[in-house]
């Protein structure tokens, strides 16, 4: 897992969740570059994060977020604790200094 110590990694200028999602895809795109896997059997593997820019046809520029988080198999079961708590890591790779500084 890519531990995070939210009080101090976390940048102190992300204050809206839209900025909150671009700091976790850029970042779990970073730590993960080449992770991939294979999501139905007939089709090539996917990478477990990617976060891309384009230009939509309003002329603003928009990030794509995709990201496969890994999910604990006995979720449905596990009614105590928010879903969230039942996301698994991907890998143990540490987050950049970059991404820890505002």
């Amino acid at each position: 897992m890519t531990a995070l110590t939210i009080s101090t990694d976390i940048p102190t200028n992300i204050n809206t969740l839209e900025k909150l999602a671009a700091w976790v895809g850029l970042a779990l795109e970073r730590c993960n570059p080449s992770t991939k896997i294979l999501e139905s059997p007939n089709s090539e593997p996917q990478r477990v994060a990617e976060a891309v820019l384009i230009r939509a046809d309003d002329a603003t520029h928009r990030m794509i977020i995709r990201v496969s988080i890994p999910i604990n198999d006995g979720y449905a079961e596990n009614s105590l604790v928010k879903f969230w708590q039942n996301a698994l890591e991907i890998n143990s790779t540490a987050l950049p200094t970059a991404y820890k500084a505002n």
